[in-house]
């Protein structure tokens, strides 16, 4: 009789998705009431919600966030509504016993539409709740990882230059430093004892090279991490030659400027301003300046200052010149 009622209930379920598939307009739903859990926790959301619905069903004449039921006005499901009603009416995880709880409740305690509204947002909160528990723990994970290689890096840059040159050995002697596992308090309670897993050891089985924390990861993490390395290092020195003509250019650019800006000079037809001052490089030091400055003072033509017309130059032969002057 108990497998009677099942089937009928199974028939019934499927008769129901069908007449919510109509009522949305389509010939079979392909919406997922799953949809957004991810595959590592979908049958953990599945087994709270046949909880939900096998050991306490009244929960379902209220929204979670519900103290008691509220007058509702009569309405008729909406389409989206009506697709995932379809969707769970035809999961094999939820019926017969879906079925069940709506011939319960429906329509002696409550409608159909506020049903499935309320079933809709126990659903909700618990996949939100045990999502978003699984996603944290996937990050504290990932971020463990994260340093575990860190410190495997870290450890394989302080050895020997020898010894880095061969990664394998390099590999083993990082797992033979890693601190053994601790058991942590949970884990114990379920049984689990982390202090317990075989670990490679110099001379243990072969297989162990491939447990986890072994030498083989290590390895892995080291070559994943130094190819990373070279990359970055490849891509640097791209960047720095491609920059290099155009920092030349600016530098050109602006030397010319300056050099133009104090060949100009203050005053017009100064000759000594036409020319680059000896103080427009600095980098050439005051000796640079003093030398330059002696060499115009040298290289300047001598006029010979006569007071008179007939007054004899200080290099003048004294008797030829008197020759020459006298008339």
């Amino acid at each position: 009789l108990r497998m009677g009622q099942e089937t009928s209930r199974q028939l019934s379920s499927y008769s129901s998705a069908s007449r919510y598939d109509a009522q949305a307009g389509l010939v079979r739903s392909d919406l997922s009431l799953w949809e957004g859990v991810p595959d590592e926790v979908k049958w953990l959301v599945q087994a709270q919600v046949k909880l939900l619905i096998s050991v306490d069903p009244n929960a379902l004449l209220y929204r979670p966030e519900q103290l008691e039921m509220e007058q509702e006005h009569a309405r008729e499901l909406q389409t989206h509504e009506a697709q995932l009603a379809s969707s769970a009416l035809r999961d094999r995880a939820l019926t017969p016993r879906l079925q069940r709880v709506i011939d319960q409740l429906v329509p002696h305690k409550i409608s159909e539409a506020q049903f499935w509204a309320n079933f809709f947002s126990h659903v909700d909160v618990i996949k939100v709740r045990l999502v978003t528990d699984f996603l944290r723990a996937q990050d504290l994970v990932t971020q463990a990882k994260k340093e575990k290689w860190s410190r495997w890096m870290s450890e394989y840059d302080n050895l020997s230059s020898e010894l880095k040159a061969d990664v394998k050995h390099a590999s083993e002697r990082i797992c033979m430093a890693q601190p053994p596992l601790q058991a942590k308090q949970f884990e114990l309670q379920m049984g689990f004892d982390a202090s317990r897993l075989q670990r490679w050891r110099p001379g243990g089985e072969a297989y162990l090279d491939y447990a986890e924390d072994g030498p083989y990861e290590i390895a892995k993490v080291i070559h994943r991490r130094l190819a990373k390395r070279s990359k970055a290092a490849a891509r640097k020195a791209q960047e720095v030659a491609a920059a290099a003509p155009a920092v030349e250019a600016r530098v050109e650019a602006e030397e010319s400027t300056q050099w133009q800006a104090e060949g100009r000079g203050d005053g017009a037809g100064d000759a000594l301003d036409a020319t680059p001052s000896p103080r427009a490089d600095p980098s050439r030091g005051d000796a640079y300046r003093l030398t330059n400055r002696s060499s115009m003072q040298t290289s300047a033509p001598s006029t010979p200052a006569l007071s008179h017309p007939l007054a004899m130059p200080d290099d003048a032969d004294p008797f030829v010149f008197a020759s020459l002057s006298t008339p």
